[in-house]
């Protein structure tokens, strides 16, 4: 109540997720993007990292890099939704040197692809903000699935020679 008396119910308009970039988000110690069958989550690392100093698990729906050097984890937690798990190569990770930062980019594939916007994970570790998935990037490409092929950024552009695929570039 305040001076004038009561007055009447008004319907509020708020958002409880974050606004997302491209089809991710940025969280305080890492950010991500995905695509409908992959997540990529980029974590800046020390500059003297290396390959070998570097430990990184993807086990029982969790990930976990750590950095011997120094002994720090720099990423550790449950992934939001199940990624494919073979045996042999249950994920992808690249260090990449980004103006004067050093990145540890770690790519898993997700075991259901996602078939529409709606589909695409609001999170990438259960522990970060919620993005809004309905403000998410959809790229049509993904709706044509052969014809779509995911590259690994630092891959982009290698195995293109006079419009020739990787497949048929290994084939002859």
């Amino acid at each position: 109540m305040n001076q004038g008396g009561k007055s009447p119910w008004v319907e509020v308009d708020h958002r409880t997720t974050s606004i997302p970039e491209k089809s991710g988000g940025k969280e305080t110690d890492y950010s991500w993007n995905q695509t409908n069958e992959y997540v990529e989550i980029t974590v800046e690392v020390p500059k003297t990292t290396t390959s070998k100093t570097l430990e990184i698990e993807v086990k029982g729906g969790r990930l976990r890099a750590y950095c011997r050097k120094n002994g720090r984890e720099l990423i550790e937690g449950k992934i939001y939704g199940p990624v494919r798990s073979s045996g042999l190569v249950d994920f992808v990770w690249e260090l990449e040197t980004v103006g004067g930062s050093k990145l540890l980019r770690v790519e898993l594939e997700k075991t259901r692809p996602a078939e529409r916007k709606t589909d695409l994970w609001p999170k990438a570790l259960e522990s970060g903000l919620d993005f809004d998935v309905h403000l998410m990037h959809w790229d049509r490409a993904w709706d044509n699935r052969e014809e779509w092929q995911h590259v690994m950024r630092s891959e982009e552009g290698k195995f293109s020679v006079n419009n020739v695929s990787l497949d048929d570039y290994i084939a002859s």
